[in-house]
């Protein structure tokens, strides 16, 4: 059997989408001591997460992020640029952040069990 890649476009490729955030539970968690100081994830050119939310709270207006997202490499998903989305937040923070205006699904090993 013989595989090959091919490049396709990606309707998320440079979208913006508008996200509702709770700017007082930002705050509270920005202040906070339970913020993770390191991550391992390689996407994220930071990973203490203070500093991504204090980066996520400047692409705010009102109550809403403006998030524009960016397939970054030729092949694979395209990913909130800066990793500045609920997309590449962590779902502790996501679903704190979230929980008034929507409902953070989380799907699990989407793929067939053999």
């Amino acid at each position: 059997m013989e595989f090959s890649l091919s490049n396709l476009s990606s309707v998320l490729d440079n979208i913006t989408c508008y996200e509702h955030v709770n700017i007082e539970l930002l705050d509270k968690l920005i202040s906070s001591s339970l913020l993770k100081e390191s991550c391992s994830n390689p996407l994220l050119s930071y990973c203490n997460e203070r500093i991504q939310l204090l980066k996520y709270k400047k692409i705010i207006t009102d109550t809403v992020a403006s998030v524009t997202y960016k397939k970054l490499k030729k092949y694979g998903r395209s990913n909130p640029l800066n990793g500045l989305g609920y997309f590449m937040i962590s779902k502790r923070i996501r679903h704190t952040l979230s929980m008034m205006y929507y409902v953070d699904v989380d799907i699990e090993n989407c793929q067939k069990n053999k």
